[in-house]
Parts: structure tokens; C-alpha cells; sequence
């Protein structure tokens, strides 16, 4: 069995701090959570450690392969997979917050300021939830695939696969 090695490098020496093994995957995706550092698999599987030992804190479970590129926010993780869910994972225990059922695959996610968040899906769909809703709290349909979504304090940007960039 093939051990991956996530490494925490030193920036004024270069020196590796510490070491993490993880499980195999095809791909990993990383993110700051909760004062710790978030290594999620390709699976949905997810490891989170101290940032400054590199001690695992907690493991969980696969979720389902990621089909949306996880977003980190100060206190918790969201991301969509390809069994059409998004799932909002707490940064304190690995525990789902939240999960909801989407109609197509999830393409993108983002955190919005209110720690709400916006998701887009492969038909073009886009849509944004708030921090303890439910179901969404409204809804866009753009012309083509969402190929990503961004949050920032002016507003909600969308690019599709049909050569636009929507400014929600």
C-alpha cells in the first residue's frame, strides 16, 4: 500500500517541521480550518491536524469522491460530491453540519461573508445558502456548466462554460 507524506516546511530555514502520513488518493486538497490545517482526499476523506505539531486531531470517514473543490472558512469545511451532495463538515470534529441534496453534481463552492455559502453545478445552476438554513435562499441559472463561484464583500462572481462571468 503507497503512503502519501504531507510535509510542513519551515519558511525561514527550509527544514521540514513535521510529517503527516495519509492514505492513498488521486488528489488531495489542503486548507486552513479552525487554527489546524484540513487535508481532504478525493474520496471525501479527511484528515485534520495541529498546524503547529502536525498531531492528528481528528479523521474522518469518506464523504464521497469531491466533485467541487473544498472551500475553508474559520470554523468549517464545504464541498460538493458527485452523488449530487454538499456537505458542510465542522472544523472542530470532522462531523457534518449540514448536508444537502442538489439536483446535478455540485462543480463549485465558495463561503460567503455571513459564513453562508454559494454553490454552482454542472447545469448551470447556481445558488446560496445560508449559515443555518435548510434549503437555499435563492436561486440563478446561468447559460451553460458553473465552472467556478466566488464570495468576497462586494458580491458573488460565477463563470460558466458559456463564456460569461455573471457579478451576482
Amino acid at each position: 500500500i503507497e503512503i502519501f507524506t504531507l510535509r510542513l516546511i519551515s519558511q525561514g530555514s527550509g527544514v521540514t517541521t513535521w510529517t503527516l502520513s495519509l492514505p492513498p488518493s488521486e488528489q488531495f486538497f489542503l486548507g486552513k480550518v479552525n487554527g489546524g490545517v484540513a487535508v481532504i482526499s478525493k474520496e471525501g476523506a479527511i484528515t485534520f491536524a495541529e498546524r503547529a505539531s502536525g498531531q492528528v486531531r481528528w479523521r474522518s470517514e469518506a464523504f464521497g469522491n469531491v466533485s467541487a473543490k473544498p472551500s475553508f472558512s474559520i470554523e468549517s469545511i464545504v464541498f460538493g460530491t458527485s452523488d449530487k451532495q454538499l456537505l458542510v463538515i465542522s472544523g472542530k470534529d470532522g462531523e457534518p453540519i449540514t448536508k444537502y441534496s442538489t439536483d446535478f453534481v455540485p462543480t463549485s463552492v465558495a463561503f460567503t461573508k455571513n459564513q453562508g455559502f454559494v454553490a454552482g453545478d454542472q447545469r448551470g445552476n447556481v445558488a446560496l445558502y445560508g449559515p443555518r438554513e435548510t434549503k437555499s435562499v435563492w436561486r440563478f441559472k446561468s447559460g451553460a456548466g458553473v465552472s467556478s463561484v466566488d464570495s468576497d464583500t462586494e458580491g458573488i462572481t460565477v463563470s460558466s462554460l458559456d463564456n460569461f462571468i455573471y457579478f451576482i
